[in-house]
């Protein structure tokens, strides 16, 4: 939705820029690359939360004028990455606001070193 008006930039020479659908220009995006994440055990969890409640706290930032009233700041107070995902979630629904979730690398941190030998 952010980036709608520019939608022929992206997308032109492209199938989809040459038959573009309705939905286009029509979604709300949270992106995660989990990459980011810590692979050391020790750190997963906190490095987890951290890095997600960075991205959803972006997304509250980015979007604001899109969200319905109050939403970003319920967002950006929120303590951890669980709330403010679910207040995401909980408050679009119903609103025919629609969410694009990107998980990029979401195997990252259990690949490596000790817990890949056990997988």
């Amino acid at each position: 939705m952010r980036y709608a008006d520019r939608f022929d930039e992206f997308f032109a020479g492209t199938d989809i820029g040459a038959d573009p659908t309705d939905e286009r220009g029509k979604y709300l995006v949270l992106k995660f690359d989990f990459s980011a994440v810590s692979k050391d055990a020790s750190q997963v969890e906190v490095d987890f939360n951290d890095y997600a409640s960075r991205c959803c706290n972006a997304f509250a930032r980015n979007y604001r004028t899109l969200l319905p009233e109050g939403l970003a700041d319920r967002i950006l107070a929120a303590p951890d990455v669980g709330k403010k995902f679910n207040e995401l979630v909980v408050s679009l629904k119903g609103t025919g606001i629609k969410l694009y979730v990107i998980i990029d690398e979401y195997d990252n941190f259990t690949n490596t070193g000790e817990r890949a030998g056990r997988l």
